[in-house]
């Protein structure tokens, strides 16, 4: 059997406002055949990654442009393949280096409960490392910046 291929996308203003706008197009494209573990993980992400571009990568711009997003739905057989990127126009930022070094240590506490920054990228984190979710922040060669997130193959659960 082939793979099928869903692909949405989006632009969202660059503001803490737009994530109740953020969630309501996502759960628009819930599929049935994703766990529904994956999918609470795929919105938590979702969220974390969008409040840090608004946040961080955009937040010194005058004028922020609006931050895109992209949602696709690969499904072969019984099994589905989510990936979600997200797009902005921040300066290049080194996501890599940064979770070295939280998990050397060499920041704040490791505990998200117990620190003031850096919690999200915890999170980000446990879900590269507990539950086989790929991400990955990269300059684009156009310029500005994607997150990707793209999740475990799964299998619809109640």
């Amino acid at each position: 059997m082939m793979a099928s291929v869903q692909h949405r996308k989006a632009r969202f203003p660059s503001s803490l406002e737009a994530t109740a706008d953020l969630l309501e197009w996502f759960g628009q494209g819930r599929p049935a055949l994703l766990d529904s573990r994956v999918w609470v993980q795929a919105q938590t992400a979702l969220v974390e990654g969008f409040t840090n571009a608004v946040r961080h990568a955009q937040g010194a711009l005058l004028d922020p442009p609006p931050i895109e997003v992209e949602m696709s739905l690969i499904t072969e057989a019984e099994t589905a393949r989510l990936e979600l990127r997200i797009l902005d126009q921040g300066p290049p930022f080194d996501l890599a280096s940064v979770w070295q070094a939280l998990a050397s240590g060499d920041t704040e506490a490791n505990d998200p409960l117990d620190r003031d920054a850096h919690w999200g990228l915890i999170m980000l984190a446990r879900l590269r490392s507990e539950h086989d979710w790929t991400i990955r922040y990269d300059r684009r060669a156009e310029g500005g910046n994607q997150l990707l997130l793209l999740a475990p193959p799964s299998k619809a659960s109640a």
